[in-house]
């Protein structure tokens, strides 16, 4: 599918959301909270740049959501003004601009996020207190065709059927419930001793679900029968805050990437009865962060990563990677700083220091020869 190793994107860029179509992948990056920017890029299977264009919203430091539309068109939802709209950009497969809509919100913990089904209706997730449901039907024009509201979504995925998948939580309670493309329930389950409030929901043919809390995975099929469990607990270590993305191969192995405590990564791979296969540990001294994992028809392993370091004037620098196929003791590679200043300053002490020692030794083997002779 990709023939592309590594990309490495600029030391400024925050967040990177990546996604795929057959033959090409789309990324999306995010910059710093202090700038506006939005940058859109579109690679082909050779890593070529097919397109690349960057504009400007009033984001506010929050994130966004990309996700692919009918023939290869690009979605992009994210909030802004204060976080009082929520808004949704769709772009052709050439990166032209189509349409764009937006709906009032409220200030919001949980950034809002849509999924698409098979006929191309968005589901929008909107975790905030205002006039507009908690969860919403867009049809691919823009249009609203239903919305229902329900308290504390954690995540929401679509099937194959266009059934709805909702992780949600009450209390400290998790639950999965099942809905039909109208909005009607199907199925409700209870997850026994779970958070939601640190869980997610994958849906790969089944239904993944990860509580990095106590790094239990759950696998169920489709009518929400349970089929294994397996604890993650002797292959990735806690953290506080880690990032944790699931992905399987055309053999149905499943693969877990995670930061650990000491920020590297940790990908482990498990089979598709739930048996510990391998892992590998990728990272050096820098700080990384997953942002993405993907798994390409060949089972080439892609994961993009947020990194940053400190340089010897202790300057803070960040910049994202996008890696192919990682090996075990793997390092991302360091962006090439520009020198500055300091840096000038200090190879002219050491420059002239260079030339005074060797006249100031010279100098004083001269005067112990005169004394001598």
């Amino acid at each position: 599918m990709f023939n592309s190793l590594l990309f490495v994107f600029s030391k400024k860029t925050f967040q990177i959301f990546v996604t795929h179509s057959p033959n090409n992948l789309f990324i999306s990056i995010k910059y710093p909270y202090y700038s506006d920017n939005i940058s859109l890029i579109k690679l082909n299977s050779s890593g070529e740049i097919l397109f690349s264009k960057e504009f400007s919203l009033d984001l506010h430091n929050h994130d966004v959501s990309l996700v692919l539309g009918e023939n290869n068109s690009l979605l992009i939802v994210g909030s802004f003004d204060y976080y009082r709209r929520i808004f949704i950009m769709k772009f052709n497969n050439a990166g032209q601009f189509l349409w764009n809509t937006s709906f009032i919100s409220n200030y919001f913990f949980i950034h809002p996020y849509i999924v698409t089904d098979s006929e191309y209706n968005m589901y929008l997730v909107n975790n905030s207190l205002c006039s507009l449901s908690s969860l919403v039907k867009i049809n691919s024009s823009g249009a609203i065709v239903w919305q229902m509201g329900l308290e504390n979504i954690k995540k929401l995925i679509v099937d194959s059927d266009n059934n709805l998948f909702i992780l949600w939580k009450n209390s400290s309670t998790g639950y999965i419930l099942k809905l039909n493309s109208t909005g009607n329930q199907i199925k409700e389950i209870l997850i026994e001793n779970f958070d939601a409030y640190f869980a997610n929901i994958w849906h790969l043919n089944d239904l993944f679900v990860f509580n990095r809390y106590n790094r239990l995975i759950l696998c169920y099929d489709l009518n929400l029968y349970l089929k294994w469990s397996f604890s993650l607990s002797d292959y990735i270590n806690p953290h506080s805050h880690p990032q944790t993305f699931l992905a399987k191969d055309s053999h149905d192995n499943v693969y877990i990437i995670q930061n650990n405590e000491i920020g590297n990564i940790n990908l482990v791979k498990i089979s598709s009865t739930g048996e510990f296969l391998s892992r590998i540990t990728w990272g050096g001294i820098l700080n990384e962060k997953p942002r993405s994992l993907i798994i390409d028809l060949d089972n080439n392993i892609y994961f993009s990563c947020f990194c940053e370091y400190f340089d010897v004037w202790r300057e803070r620098y960040a910049y994202n990677i996008l890696v192919k196929n990682p090996v075990n003791g793997g390092i991302p590679p360091e962006p090439i700083r520009d020198l500055d200043i300091r840096d000038y300053f200090l190879f002219s002490v050491v420059g002239i220091a260079c030339i005074i020692s060797p006249i100031a030794l010279l100098s004083i083997l001269r005067s112990n020869k005169k004394r001598i002779g």
